[in-house]
C-alpha cells in the first residue's frame, strides 16, 4: 500500500479460532524454486549499491525457454546501471526495455534444466521519500533489485506504473549481504545470520520480495511475540515502542483467525517522508512507515494502529497468498483494508464502524463525481493513486463488508482461512476465491457480486451449476484426468498446474494430461472454463505431486 499525502495524515479517532499447522513447511514446495544470492557493496553517502546477484532458476514451464525475463523497478527512476550478464558461467546478451530486462539464452533452456544467473550492476537510490529513496539519513530499498517475472503461457513483461504497488511475484529464497563504507543498521526481509567487519548478512525463505531500510540514525527496539521477533527501527526511540505494540496486537489476532505468522521475524521500519509523498509499503516480514504514524501515541483506533494493521495484514494478502497486483490489485488490497478492520468488529465496535463509514463515505463520493468503476479494475485503468484508492481498496472493503454480512461472521472467517490454506507461497486468482465465496454459501452472493464486479461468470446475478471431480493420485512422470460437468456451455478448457498449463481443448467434460518432468511438491491444480459468451469461469484444488 503506497499512501500520498492526502491519505496518510493522522486522523484523531474518538474512541469510547483456531490456528492451522504452519503452513510454509519447506517440504512441501517444490524442490527448487528460485534462490537469490546477492552481495552488494554499499556507499551510504551516495546512495549507491555495486551488486553482483547470483539467480538460481529450474525452468518448471513445461516448455523450452528461449530467454528469461527480470522486472527492474529501479530503472523506472534512473536508478539501474547494468554491467553484465551471464548464465552459467557464459556472457548473454541483455536488452532493457523500460523495466523489464529480457537476457537472450545462448540455447534454448530445456523443461526441468536448472541455470545459474549472474547480474552484476549498479542501483542508485534517489532524492525523496517513498519506498525507494532516501532522505533524513534514510535510505528506503523497495524493489530494488531485479527480480523474476511471473512464467504463465508466457512471460509478464508489465512495465512499472507510479500508480499502486506494481509488482507480480512468486516466492524464492533470498541470501543478502551488505557491506558498507559507513556504519549502518539494516532492517531487513529475513533475519540477520551474523555480521563480519563492515558486512551484515540476511536470510529468507519462501517470500516474494526481499526490502532493506538503512541508516545511521537508526535505533532499534525488540519484542517477541509467539516465538516471532518483531523489530522496529527509526531515529526516534519513543515511535519505536507505539510500532512493536500495534504490530504485536494485529499479529495475534490475524495468527489465530487467519493462519500462524509464517516467518521468523517481523520488522517495522520508518523512512523518509518527503512533503508531497508519505509512504505506508509491505513486504514480506518488513512494513515501511512514515515518522508520523508513531507520533501520535498509539492505542486502540488510532491511525497509527490502523495503518500497522493494514500493512501487517498484507503479510497474508500479499505475501503469504500472492496475486497478480497490477491486473488484480483489489485481491490484496481490498482484503487487506477489511480484515484490518474485522479485530474491531469483536473488539472496539465503535472503531470499526468509524473506519468503514469512511471506506463506505469515499467510495461514495468518488461515485457521485462520476468515477464509479468495477472492483476488478486494474492499475491501469486510473491515473494516480486517488480514484484507484476509492474504487479498489474503499469500494473492496464495501464488497467484503457485505459478503461477510451475507455469509455470517464464522462461514466469513472459515472462507478466509480455507483460502490462505489453500493458496498458501501460491498465486490467487480473483475468480477462484468468488468460486470459493459461492459455493460455500450459494443464495445472494452471485446478486453481490455482481453488483461490485464485471466478472461475466457472476453477470446473471444468479450464479451457476459447476461440478469437478479432480485426480485422487498425482506422480512425476504420471498421467491423469479431470472431469467436470458444467450447467452452461463450454467451448474451452484450460488446465494448470500453477504456472504450468498441462491441459488445453474443447469443452467435452474431461481433460487428460501428463505430469513428466513436474517436481514432486505442492501446487495449485486449477480449471479454467470459457462459455460460449467468453465469461471465465475458475475452480482451484491444492494438490501433491510425488514420485510414483
Amino acid at each position: 500500500m503506497k499512501l500520498r499525502n492526502w491519505i496518510a495524515q493522522p486522523i484523531a479517532v474518538a474512541l469510547t479460532l483456531i490456528a492451522f499447522a504452519a503452513i510454509l513447511p519447506t517440504g512441501a514446495q517444490a524442490a527448487t524454486r528460485p534462490h537469490y544470492d546477492m552481495q552488494a557493496t554499499l556507499s551510504f553517502g551516495q546512495a549507491a549499491m555495486d551488486v553482483v546477484q547470483k539467480t538460481t532458476f529450474r525452468n518448471n514451464t513445461g516448455v523450452e525457454l528461449p530467454d528469461l525475463v527480470f522486472q527492474v523497478t529501479p530503472a523506472y527512476f534512473d536508478g539501474f546501471a547494468l554491467d553484465g550478464a551471464r548464465v552459467d558461467g557464459q556472457e548473454v546478451a541483455a536488452v532493457l526495455d523500460g523495466t523489464v530486462l529480457t537476457l537472450i539464452l545462448n540455447s534454448q533452456l530445456a523443461s526441468g534444466a536448472s541455470i545459474e544467473v549472474e547480474l552484476r550492476y549498479r542501483v542508485t537510490v534517489p532524492t525523496g521519500g517513498g519506498r525507494f529513496g532516501r532522505g533524513g539519513g534514510i535510505l528506503a530499498m523497495g524493489n530494488w533489485f531485479p527480480i523474476l517475472s511471473v512464467y504463465q503461457d508466457g512471460w509478464d513483461r508489465h512495465q512499472y506504473v507510479d500508480v499502486g504497488d506494481a509488482f507480480f511475484t512468486e516466492v524464492a529464497d533470498f541470501d543478502v549481504t551488505v557491506t558498507s563504507d559507513v556504519p549502518v543498521k539494516i532492517a531487513a526481509s529475513g533475519p540477520s545470520t551474523g555480521q563480519q567487519g563492515s558486512s551484515q548478512s540476511f536470510h529468507g525463505e519462501g517470500l516474494r520480495d526481499f526490502a532493506l531500510a538503512i541508516s545511521d540514525r537508526y535505533q532499534l527496539r525488540t519484542m517477541d511475540v509467539d516465538g516471532v521477533n518483531l523489530l522496529a527501527y527509526g531515529p526516534n526511540a519513543s515511535r519505536l515502542d507505539v510500532y512493536l505494540a500495534e504490530a504485536a496486537r494485529t499479529m495475534r489476532w490475524y495468527s489465530a483467525n487467519l493462519s500462524p505468522y509464517p516467518y521468523p521475524t517481523f520488522t517495522v521500519a520508518e523512512v523518509y517522508a518527503s512533503p508531497t509523498l508519505s509512504t505506508a509499503q509491505e513486504y514480506p516480514g518488513l512494513i515501511m512507515v512514515y515518522p508520523a504514524l508513531g507520533s501520535d501515541g498509539g492505542g486502540t483506533g488510532s491511525y497509527s494502529e490502523y495503518m500497522v494493521g493494514h500493512e501487517m495484514a498484507h503479510q497474508w494478502f500479499y505475501s503469504i497468498v500472492g496475486d497478480d497486483q497490477i491486473r488484480d490489485p483489489w485481491l490484496d488490497e481490498a482484503m487487506a483494508s477489511y480484515v484490518d478492520l474485522l479485530s474491531y468488529r469483536e473488539q472496539a465496535p465503535s472503531t470499526f464502524d468509524f473506519y468503514m463509514a469512511r471506506n463506505l463515505s469515499g467510495y461514495r463520493a468518488r461515485a457521485t463525481a462520476g468515477g464509479d468503476r468495477p472492483v476488478n479494475t486494474t492499475i491501469n485503468d486510473y491515473p494516480d493513486d486517488i480514484p484507484y484508492f476509492d474504487i479498489v481498496y474503499r469500494k473492496g472493503a464495501v464488497f467484503l463488508d457485505k459478503l461477510q454480512e451475507t455469509m455470517g461472521n464464522d462461514q466469513f472467517l472459515g472462507l478466509l482461512r480455507d483460502y490462505v490454506k489453500l493458496y498458501a507461497d501460491k498465486v490467487a486468482t480473483p475468480r477462484s476465491f468468488l468460486d470459493m465465496a459461492y459455493t460455500r454459501s450459494g443464495g445472494n452472493v452471485p446478486k453481490l457480486i455482481g453488483q461490485y464486479f464485471s466478472y461475466g461468470a457472476f453477470s446473471s446475478g444468479k450464479g451457476y451449476q459447476l461440478d469437478v471431480t479432480w485426480p485422487e493420485l498425482l506422480t512425476t512422470w504420471g498421467s491423469a484426468t479431470a472431469s467436470y460437468r458444467a450447467g452452461f456451455p463450454v467451448s474451452e478448457a484450460k488446465l494448470w498446474l500453477d504456472g504450468r498449463l498441462l491441459y488445453q481443448g474443447e469443452g467435452d467434460g474431461t481433460a487428460t494430461f501428463s505430469l513428466g518432468g513436474v517436481e514432486e511438491g505442492e501446487y495449485i491444480l486449477r480449471l479454467d472454463l470459457l462459455d460460449t459468451d467468453g465469461a471465465l469461469y475458475q475452480r482451484a484444488q491444492r494438490v501433491k505431486v510425488t514420485a510414483k
